[in-house]
């Protein structure tokens, strides 16, 4: 909720609190959805300004920092890596504690946006677990690289629809080494953002690459890459995979607890992601479908509005909505899962724990992953 003075309203915003003193005010109340002319009847009694929700996606990075990022990450410009890591790390701490990534996600360039997307959610996480700016200055670093031996990849084998052979994926899986032998040789980047690299597709139970690491082994870095890495891969549409929506991607993560993810890192995770991003529309299991306008303290529970009824709930506070959850992100379901092939699972975590998917940029079944 925000003060937006006269001039600055336009139609489509929404009040976020009673109007009071004025005619009418029976049809200016929280909720409403302001057109043309309620911005013109409030002009004409003189009212300032008032109290508006907006459903707008926070920026996440600046234009000219994501821009820096995406030039760096095409060069392979590591020295200016090491800045903008520091700028990174900046921006994250200075925002809302949960984040939505939607306005940095693309499938064009995916490699680059990929990575700027890990180093920031690895932040995101690494704040919510109490590290200083020194540690998140390398959890930053290693997020923008984790994927830097990809370049030294056939650019065949990562758009590729058809199944990967044997001999494909085992290319594919040499990338944290290829990367690691790529930034050995620079002085500025520590052992530490190094080893995270090379050991971020380890799984908690010791059945991921390269060394089959079990979770006491893993570094933190490297736990804190594996969650940011995966949730990111498996929403973003690619030639031969669909997209998936937030909320499976994070019902993922929850089935993956102790199997394939660190617990404390998908829980601190859980705590920055925002499944239902502000301005997208969702379907309730009561059938009905609403605009989510902001988030509460429970980011599973936003605040929606019903366009129809001009009516505003919070289903983290409303008792006669605590038994209705949400189904889908219908805008992301129309658009990000209609791509090729069929990844996509509206299960919950305990499901999950029976199908657990592997993603390094394609999808892999391994429900062996379980024992």
């Amino acid at each position: 909720m925000k003060f937006t003075s006269i001039r600055k309203l336009e139609p489509g915003m929404i009040l976020a609190q009673n109007m009071v003193g004025i005619t009418q005010a029976d049809k200016y109340v929280t909720g409403t959805v302001l057109t043309k002319d309620d911005i013109l009847f409030f002009r004409n009694k003189g009212i300032f300004g008032v109290y508006t929700i907006e459903a707008n996606i926070p920026e996440i990075l600046s234009p000219d920092l994501m821009q820096k990022c995406l030039t760096a990450l095409a060069e392979n410009d590591f020295d200016e890596m090491l800045i903008l890591a520091i700028r990174i790390v900046g921006e994250v701490t200075k925002r809302s504690h949960a984040l939505d990534f939607r306005s940095i996600r693309s499938y064009e360039d995916y490699l680059l946006h990929h990575s700027i997307c890990v180093a920031v959610y690895a932040v995101a996480i690494g704040m919510e677990l109490g590290l200083k700016d020194e540690r998140l200055f390398d959890v930053a670093l290693a997020g923008l690289l984790h994927d830097v031996g990809k370049t030294q990849l056939d650019p065949f084998l990562l758009v590729k629809k058809e199944t990967l052979t044997a001999a494909e994926y085992d290319e594919i899986k040499r990338h944290p080494e290829q990367g690691c032998a790529m930034l050995k040789g620079h002085a500025l980047i520590s052992n530490d953002v190094i080893e995270g690299i090379l050991h971020h597709h380890e799984n908690a139970n010791g059945t991921g690459y390269p060394a089959g690491q079990r979770e006491d082994d893993i570094s933190d870095i490297a736990k804190i890459l594996h969650v940011a890495d995966v949730y990111d891969a498996m929403m973003t549409l690619r030639p031969y995979k669909k997209g998936m929506s937030e909320a499976d991607a994070i019902n993922y993560l929850i089935g993956g607890k102790t199997i394939l993810f660190d617990e404390k890192v998908v829980d601190a995770f859980l705590k920055v992601a925002i499944p239902y991003p502000s301005g997208c529309e969702v379907r309730l299991s009561n059938k009905q479908t609403a605009l989510v306008v902001n988030q509460s303290e429970n980011t599973q529970r936003p605040l929606i509005y019903f366009e129809e009824e001009q009516r505003l709930i919070d289903l983290s506070k409303d008792e006669k909505y605590k038994d209705i959850n949400i189904l889908c992100d219908s805008d992301y379901e129309k658009v990000v899962l209609h791509g090729t092939g069929n990844h996509s699972s509206s299960n919950g975590g305990e499901q999950g724990k029976k199908k657990i998917l592997i993603v390094d940029d394609v999808f892999v079944s391994i429900a062996h992953t379980k024992h």
